[in-house]
C-alpha cells in the first residue's frame, strides 16, 4: 500500500519470516519543503481576509512541521514501536492479551526504511461496517448491505459481541497510555488498527496497532495533573478544574470550558456523565461557549474564529494532540457499538489509578508497599464517590422528564454556524 510518506510493500526474507517494509519517497523532503511554503502563503492569506476576527493557523503549520520532520526519521518510529511493546508487556491482561505491535526488525532498518513483522489481521472498518449491518438488520432502520452474506470472514461470529469487547480494549488501551504510562500515539485513525478475531488459540479478539511514528511524551506533572483534571471534571469541581489546568499550562477561562469536549458536559449541568440534557441547559452551555469565545453573541451567534483560534494557541500542543487522539478513538469506540457513557466511565477510573502512580521517583520499601494498597483504596472511593453522584443526577434527570438532548461540542458549533445561515436575509428581487 501507498502513504503519504511511504510505500509499504510485502517481503521474505532469507530465512522466510514474511515481513512488511516501509520505504519512504525519494522526493518526499523536496514534497513536504513546498507544501509548508504553501500552507504559510494559505495561512497568510487566511489572517489577511479574516483580519477583523484575528484567525490565524500559524499554530496548526507550526505543530504540522515539528511533527512530519519527526516522523521522516524511521529510527524514531522503531523506537517508538519498541516502547509501545514494553507498556502491552506491563499492562494489565485485558490490554496485554488483547492487542499486539509488530515485531522490528532492526538490522533490516534505517531512517528511510523500516521492516517489522508482518501482521495478519482485518480492517477495524470492515468490522465496523459489519456491526452497521447487522444492526439494520436488527432494527429494519434501512436496507442493509450483502457484505454479512457475501464476506464469509464473518461467518460464525458474533459481531456485535467481537465490537463491544475491541471497544472496552481500544479505550482501555489508550486511557491507560494517556493517564498511567504518559507515552501515547498520536495517530488511532482506523487505517492504523487491524482485527484479529477470536479462533481456538486465541480466545479473544485482538487488535494490531500500527504506525508509531506519530507520538507525545507527558511529563510527570503534567500526566498527574491530567489524572487529576479527570477526577474534577467527573466530580463537576471547578476549582480542581482550574488547579490542574495551570499545571498543565492551561488557563482559567480555556480550562472550564474543556469539560464540554472531554465529557459533554459543565460544572453547572445537572445531567449524569453520558446522559442527554434539557433545553434550557443547553442553551446555558452555549451561552458558556460564548463566554469563553468560541461562539459570538449570548450563544445564539455562529462559530467564532477569533475564539476557535485562541483556544488553539492557549492550549499546550501536548494536549491539543491527546485531544484529538481521544476524538479518534471516541470515534471509533462509537462506531464499534459501545456508549458514550461506557466509555467515560473506564477513561475516569483509570484517572483515579494513574493519580496514584509516581514514575521516576524514589521509592521505600515501605512505599512501594502501602502506595498500590492506597492506590486500590483510592480508585474504590472515587468510583463509589462518582457512583452516587451520578445515581443521584440520573435520578434527577428521570424525575425532570424533559432530558432529551444529547450534547456534544463539535455537534452543537456545526448547529451554530447552520442557524446563522438560515437567519441571514436572502435579497429581495427590485
Amino acid at each position: 500500500g501507498s502513504a503519504s510518506l511511504a510505500q509499504v510493500h510485502r517481503a521474505t526474507l532469507h530465512d522466510g519470516r514474511q515481513v512488511a517494509v516501509k520505504v519512504q519517497h525519494m522526493d518526499i523532503r523536496g514534497v513536504l519543503a513546498s507544501d509548508l511554503v504553501i500552507a504559510r502563503w494559505l495561512d497568510a492569506a487566511a489572517a489577511y481576509f479574516f483580519k477583523e476576527q484575528e484567525f490565524s493557523l500559524k499554530w496548526a503549520v507550526d505543530e504540522f512541521e515539528s511533527n512530519v520532520l519527526l516522523e521522516l526519521d524511521f529510527r524514531l518510529e522503531a523506537d517508538n514501536a519498541l516502547r509501545c511493546k514494553d507498556f502491552i508487556a506491563a499492562a494489565p491482561p485485558d490490554i496485554s492479551d488483547r492487542l499486539s505491535v509488530p515485531d522490528v526488525m532492526q538490522e533490516w532498518s534505517t531512517d528511510r526504511v523500516l521492516t517489522m513483522e508482518f501482521a495478519e489481521g482485518i480492517p477495524v472498518s470492515k468490522l465496523c461496517k459489519a456491526i452497521r449491518n447487522k444492526l439494520a438488520q436488527a432494527t429494519d432502520e434501512d436496507e442493509p448491505t450483502q457484505v454479512m452474506e457475501e464476506d464469509p470472514t464473518f461467518a460464525g461470529v458474533d459481531v456485535q459481541a467481537v465490537g463491544l469487547q475491541l471497544a472496552d480494549t481500544l479505550v482501555s488501551t489508550f486511557g491507560a497510555m494517556v493517564f498511567d504510562f504518559g507515552f501515547v500515539h498520536c495517530d488511532p485513525h482506523p487505517g492504523n488498527l487491524l482485527v484479529q478475531l477470536p479462533d481456538k488459540e486465541q480466545p479473544h479478539a485482538r487488535f494490531v496497532l500500527l504506525d508509531h511514528g506519530l507520538y507525545r511524551t507527558l511529563s510527570e506533572p503534567v500526566r498527574l495533573a491530567n489524572c487529576g483534571f479527570w477526577k474534577s471534571m467527573a466530580l463537576q469541581d471547578e476549582e480542581g478544574i482550574r488547579a490542574f489546568g495551570r499545571t498543565m499550562g492551561i488557563d482559567e477561562k480555556t480550562s472550564v470550558v474543556l469539560p464540554l469536549y472531554f465529557v459533554s458536559r459543565s460544572c453547572r449541568t445537572r445531567a449524569g456523565l453520558g446522559q442527554p440534557i434539557t433545553d434550557e441547559e443547553k442553551a446555558e452551555l452555549k451561552r458558556e461557549l460564548a463566554e469563553a469565545g468560541l461562539l459570538q453573541g449570548n450563544g445564539a451567534g455562529g462559530v467564532s474564529l477569533k475564539g476557535m483560534g485562541a483556544l488553539a494557541d492557549r492550549v499546550p500542543g501536548d494536549m491539543m494532540y491527546i485531544m484529538r487522539t481521544m476524538h479518534l478513538v471516541g470515534d471509533l469506540h462509537r462506531q464499534l457499538g459501545s456508549s458514550k457513557n461506557r466509555r467515560f466511565w473506564t477513561y475516569m477510573r483509570q484517572a483515579a489509578r494513574g493519580h496514584w502512580i509516581h514514575r521516576g521517583r524514589k521509592t521505600s520499601f515501605l512505599d512501594r508497599f502501602l502506595r498500590p494498597l492506597g492506590s486500590r483504596f483510592g480508585t474504590w472511593w472515587f468510583q463509589w464517590h462518582l457512583w452516587l453522584r451520578e445515581a443521584f443526577l440520573t435520578c434527577l434527570s428521570q424525575w425532570r422528564g424533559s432530558s432529551t438532548t444529547h450534547f456534544s461540542l463539535a455537534g452543537t458549533l456545526g448547529e451554530s454556524r447552520e442557524e446563522v445561515t438560515h437567519r441571514s436575509p436572502t435579497p429581495q428581487p427590485a
